[in-house]
């Protein structure tokens, strides 16, 4: 993954999937965001467009990251911190 995949993506995507993939609920993440459901529900679209990938599986006890997503945000939290 190189810091190309971050280059076109918009800052906010950014901030929902750090979101989504804390709560790993869509309804959780919307009222931390202080945005409607459907207004996630089209973020994580246009994150899985961006990089390709389907982000987040939904399961019986809520969104489960794919390992690709795992894998991204250990390399947010080094880009953060650099």
């Amino acid at each position: 993954m190189s810091n190309d995949l971050f280059s076109q993506l918009d800052l906010n995507l950014l901030r929902t999937f750090m979101i989504l993939y804390q709560e790993k609920n869509m309804r959780k993440a919307a009222l931390r965001l202080k945005v409607s459901q459907p207004a996630v529900s089209k973020a994580l679209q246009r994150l899985r467009d961006h990089f390709g990938n389907e982000m987040f599986v939904k399961t019986p006890s809520g969104l489960q990251p794919t390992h690709y997503t795992n894998a991204l945000v250990q390399r947010i939290d080094l880009l953060l911190i650099t």
